[in-house]
């Protein structure tokens, strides 16, 4: 299912104490409609900009941090919620719900969607690695080999080097 990013924008040097009872209270029942209709992936509040650190890249290879936001802007992200729902107009209309329960600005956004192919990488090395100690099965993306049997070793090796990191939690999500 497709996922929505749904961001909070407060004012530049936005003041959290300023937010009133009434308004945690709304957005406390909306966290709550959100988790009973199944669509809320993850939520959560940020630090002030003044907290923040950018990093970028320098020529000669190191990294630059400085203090404060990427950019200069009038509007900073407070907080946001990430949701599965069905298309757009569903991640809109919990936008108009945010905007109401938030009293700040919201900007809903499409996260681009990820393969099936590539979903499957991650998830059939996770339960191969799992539940076969001596092989596992990776899949291919050419038409004519779908499945690849790998030992367990090549199939660790492969891993290690692709960087794919699988916690034991989504493995024993699939062995179940």
């Amino acid at each position: 299912m497709p996922q929505y990013l749904i961001a909070i924008h407060h004012p530049d040097n936005f003041d959290p104490s300023t937010i009133t009872e009434e308004t945690m209270r709304d957005i406390g029942a909306l966290n709550k409609e959100m988790m009973a209709a199944g669509v809320r992936f993850f939520a959560g509040g940020l630090q002030p900009e003044t907290k923040a650190k950018s990093l970028r890249a320098q020529p000669n290879g190191q990294v630059l941090i400085t203090d404060g936001p990427y950019l200069e802007a009038k509007e900073q992200v407070g907080g946001f919620w990430i949701l599965e729902v069905a298309d757009l107009d569903e991640a809109l209309s919990w936008g108009r719900k945010a905007v109401v329960a938030c009293r700040t600005p919201v900007e809903v956004r499409p996260f681009f969607e990820m393969p099936p192919s590539n979903r499957a990488i991650n998830s059939l090395v996770a339960t191969s690695l799992s539940a076969a100690p001596d092989l596992a099965w990776l899949w291919d993306s050419r038409p004519q080999l779908r499945w690849r049997r790998l030992s367990k070793p090549r199939a660790q090796k492969l891993r290690r080097r692709s960087r794919i990191h699988i916690p034991s939690s989504i493995r024993n999500f699939f062995l179940r």
